[in-house]
């Protein structure tokens, strides 16, 4: 049976208006898939070390988990190991150590470990930059700060000397500090007889020792007895403090 042309007309006009339905739904769709919301995850970070000797390491880990229902730990992700000069909030200059694979196995999974070599004072953090393809969203766990003491060696010094007579007490610095300053302090103790009590203080002087320092200190002592000398620096912005045991006893004849 042959349509009239306003009745072909009017059918064209629907099927028309159905295939933009049929777009604008599906457009409708994908854009509610792309906007759904994706689950919150967090990251701990512990270290084993909050403080370590200059040439040292403290060991960084943690667990990634999603915690959209529950704290459920997600294996098989990419987390960033970040380190900070100056702990500033993140993302302010924060730079990247290492790339680390979230443990995927029953008994550990979502645990990341790294392993930190600080040289001065410097901030750790982790990083998850989300997952889209599995619905995980971004997170950044809390931040750490390792501390750094400088590798202060025991001074040395002679097994005895004369009274009013110069000797040298001196030892090892790591790293490197300014030639020149008094960056060591020496605290010398003396025997009254029954036990050690302290003498005197005095500041060393650094000297280039290699790509390290060394530190000494010239010393004339008139009292005759038993002495001991010990090292010690002071905090400052980049170094926490260190000290050492005392030396062998020096004989003041």
């Amino acid at each position: 049976m042959n349509r009239s042309p306003a009745i072909r007309g009017r059918s064209l006009r629907v099927l028309v208006l159905l295939a933009v339905l049929v777009v604008a739904l599906g457009a409708l769709g994908a854009t509610a898939a792309v906007g759904a919301a994706l689950d919150t995850t967090f990251m701990s970070a512990s270290a084993s070390s909050t403080t370590v000797t200059w040439g040292g390491y403290s060991i960084i880990k943690g667990v990634l988990t999603d915690t959209t229902k529950g704290s459920d730990p997600v294996g098989g992700q990419y987390v960033l190991l970040q380190y900070s000069a100056t702990g500033d909030p993140f993302p302010a200059p924060w730079y990247s150590l290492a790339n680390i694979t979230t443990d995927a196995t029953q008994a550990a999974a979502g645990k990341y470990v790294g392993i930190a070599y600080p040289t001065k004072l410097t901030y750790y953090h982790f990083w998850f930059q989300g997952s889209p393809s599995t619905g995980l969203g971004a997170t950044v766990s809390k931040r750490l700060t390792i501390n750094v003491k400088p590798a202060l060696g025991v001074p040395s010094a002679p097994s005895s000397a004369k009274a009013n007579a110069s000797f040298k007490v001196s030892g090892s610095l790591k790293p490197q500090f300014p030639a020149g300053e008094k960056t060591v302090t020496i605290k010398a103790v003396r025997y009254n007889g029954s036990k050690w009590v302290a003498y005197k203080t005095y500041k060393a002087t650094n000297a280039d020792n290699g790509s390290f320092t060394k530190y000494s200190l010239t010393l004339k002592i008139s009292s005759k007895g038993k002495y001991r000398f010990s090292a010690s620096t002071a905090a400052t912005a980049l170094y926490s403090a260190a000290g050492t045991g005392n030396s062998g006893t020096v004989t003041i004849k």
